[in-house]
């Protein structure tokens, strides 16, 4: 069943421009001579919610680290916000979450340090924070949610309290792109439907471009603008209402997938689909 998210407002949709953020023409690439990504065609507008789908191994993670500058095609062009992604990737626009953060929860650190480790990563080592710093972590712990918790520590959060931690550190420099890496793994559902209504808000109070990948279809499908099935290539990339091919998806899939839909309201539903 599909999760019924509140709509955008009027006014939100008309600000909503037709600007692209990130394009992708005829992209390949690979490693040790084996392509892995072949002849993508992709792009994110600006205020949308896009979401890269497929399984693991599919080549999500180097879609990424190729949008962000890790990874070199070798043929191909990409650009996000006009310019090459070695020329924004230093540049405060992007903001991105990996599957991993190299955050140690055993480290006696507290969320309201975890999200000053961005601001610190621009300042000469012993520089101390400012005033003005310390504000800026507090206000990005309050747009998700976490003000009250800035004095705890990280490792005693929940996972979805870790999560919106981890975000308001990619927000430290407010970038207008907000990319995530399987954002929702190792949250239980009712942990991860509010963080996709987060990233939502996100999206329509402050106008991020979000671009995140996911192995579960189902999960994200109730809150993107977009989808992009991607198996090496991409097979779909449309609107979930679309109504997918089943043919694209025995391509990204498999043979015999199954769509579940997870429902907002189920407090026992499980987190595969």
């Amino acid at each position: 069943m599909r999760k019924h998210w509140p709509r955008r407002s009027a006014a939100r949709e008309r600000s909503m421009a037709n600007e692209t953020v990130i394009v992708l023409e005829d992209v390949w690439v690979r490693y040790a001579d084996q392509p892995v990504l072949e002849g993508i065609h992709f792009s994110v507008s600006e205020g949308e919610i896009v979401s890269v789908v497929g399984p693991n191994g599919s080549g999500k993670t180097t879609l990424l680290n190729t949008l962000l500058g890790f990874k070199q095609p070798f043929r191909g062009r990409i650009r996000i916000y006009g310019k090459s992604p070695e020329a924004v990737r230093h540049s405060g626009l992007i903001g991105y979450l990996p599957q991993n953060p190299e955050t140690d929860t055993r480290f006696p650190v507290s969320a309201a340090d975890v999200v000053s480790m961005t601001i610190r990563g621009r300042r000469p080592v012993f520089q101390r924070m400012t005033r003005e710093d310390r504000e800026r972590i507090r206000r990005m712990l309050g747009r998700v949610g976490m003000e009250g918790q800035a004095g705890h520590h990280f490792g005693s959060l929940s996972g979805g309290q870790k999560q919106r931690v981890l975000i308001a550190r990619a927000l430290a420099l407010d970038p207008r792109l907000l990319i995530l890496d399987e954002p929702s793994t190792g949250l239980d559902a009712v942990a991860q439907d509010s963080f996709y209504a987060l990233l939502q808000s996100l999206r329509d109070t402050e106008g991020l471009t979000i671009l995140m990948v996911s192995h579960d279809i189902g999960a994200v499908s109730g809150i993107v603008d977009r989808i992009a099935c991607l198996n090496r290539r991409i097979h779909f990339h449309g609107r979930p209402s679309d109504n997918i091919p089943s043919e694209a998806l025995e391509k990204v899939f498999g043979r015999d997938v199954q769509l579940v839909f997870h429902d907002r309201h189920c407090d026992t539903c499980g987190e595969d689909a």
